[in-house]
């Protein structure tokens, strides 16, 4: 939409565009997130641009494609950056920080590949717990969280490591607050518990000390 600034927050979790909000207003911004599998190492990102899903975008409260939706598919559809409208755009955002609690959390505190979630009953015990204290508090900000799927990716190595875990791999302080952290807030403010993701939340930052 000509003459209008938008604004979008590619980080990861639910907060992000309610800090932005607090400074900018809600106006400006359209809900995003990326979904991307890469490896930091050192200051570079690798992936693969043939697997990379990219952009996923949306406006909250109505699933309407508006002008700026459209016009913001336009630019990108003639660029390298793959981009996708969809309609329940904060029921999507939810449902990757879930698989980001679910996945990247279990992984990272137990040091093991993706593999485990398959292989091991334990594992996927946490897992399936912190999903379901996910859905819970999303179904208190009217977010109808989807579940996951989760039947093995076999395009990826079993021994391949989420984000939380490489960063710990390289001593950098991890997305704990914005995963663990976030959704214990969330939960607090509608007199919510979360055990499993505050004993998480904990365990991960003991182990970034």
């Amino acid at each position: 939409v000509p003459g209008v600034t938008t604004v979008m927050s590619l980080l990861n979790g639910v907060d992000s565009e309610e800090i932005i909000a607090e400074k900018i207003g809600m106006d400006p911004i359209v809900h995003a997130y990326m979904v991307i599998a890469s490896e930091r190492v050192g200051n570079s990102i690798r992936f693969d641009p043939e697997v990379t899903k990219g952009l996923v975008f949306g406006e909250a409260g109505t699933q309407d494609k508006t002008p700026r939706c459209a016009a913001i598919e336009t630019l990108f559809a003639s660029s390298r950056v793959r981009a996708r409208f969809v309609p329940d755009i904060q029921r999507q955002q939810w449902g990757k920080f879930c698989r980001n609690l679910s996945y990247n959390i279990p992984q990272a505190i137990l040091g093991v590949g993706i593999g485990a979630f398959a292989d091991s009953d334990h594992v996927r015990a946490v897992s399936e717990a912190l999903e379901s204290e996910v859905i819970a508090v999303g179904a208190a900000y009217g977010v109808d969280v989807p579940r996951i799927d989760r039947l093995f990716n076999t395009r990826y190595s079993k021994k391949n490591r989420y984000s939380t875990l490489q960063d710990l791999d390289a001593k950098r302080h991890t997305e704990v607050d914005m995963f663990c952290g976030v959704l214990m807030k969330k939960a607090e403010a509608k007199g919510l518990s979360v055990p499993t993701a505050a004993t998480c939340y904990h365990l991960i930052r003991a182990l970034e000390e």
